[in-house]
């Protein structure tokens, strides 16, 4: 309700005449963040001032659930050539299993998701993975790689192309286990690709 001039006005919004509101003025909503170290402790202070007037009430409001960062809210798991009557196989030289991994919301920084191989199939011996996990595996963790979502990105891929043999297998599985939270060894998403072999008909 003053006549100003005001330093950063497009913040502020004047209540003073509303008779539904107690405060006489608020801000716009403002967002705060920080980069921080995955599952270390840290201490948030907020200070505010009320100078000279003690009839008005000074206050922050914080959202409910507001202090987080960006989760691993899920994996899809799609292939790259649909399979005639099974839409759940990955077939030795025709389809590849597409696995995506999402998040929540992008960050600012890359985020280093890790996981787990497990399964029938053997890695390197009855698939590769685009791109190349190699270099990633943890050797404190067997079983355990990572994948990086750029930072920005809302998801990456991680493609299981299975390696064509000529040998006559069953029908193999590769399971992948995704750490939902860096911080909880307890929270997994889990999936199943099957792998089939690559039959050629015989002509009688």
């Amino acid at each position: 309700w003053s006549s100003g001039p005001c330093t950063n006005c497009s913040y502020y919004i004047d209540t003073y005449t509303d008779a539904n509101q107690e405060y006489d003025g608020h801000t716009t909503v403002l967002t705060a963040t920080a980069d921080v170290i995955p599952c270390q402790t840290y201490h948030m202070k907020l200070i505010i001032t009320d100078v000279e007037d003690g009839l008005f009430d000074s206050s922050v409001f914080l959202e409910s659930g507001s202090f987080t960062s960006p989760s691993i809210s899920g994996i899809d798991i799609t292939f790259s050539q649909p399979n005639a009557g099974n839409n759940s196989n990955a077939v030795e030289g025709c389809s590849d299993a597409i696995i995506t991994l999402n998040m929540t919301s992008p960050s600012t920084q890359p985020r280093k998701v890790p996981f787990y191989l497990s399964g029938l199939a053997d890695f390197n011996l009855d698939y590769t993975t685009i791109p190349d996990i190699t270099s990633t595996f943890n050797t404190t963790f067997p079983g355990q790689y990572y994948v990086t979502i750029p930072a920005g990105s809302l998801s990456t891929t991680l493609q299981i192309v299975p390696i064509i043999d000529a040998g006559i297998e069953t029908n193999e599985n590769v399971h992948i286990s995704v750490q939902m939270n860096s911080c909880s060894g307890s929270s997994y998403q889990d999936g199943d690709i099957y792998i089939i072999d690559n039959s050629v008909p015989m002509v009688m």
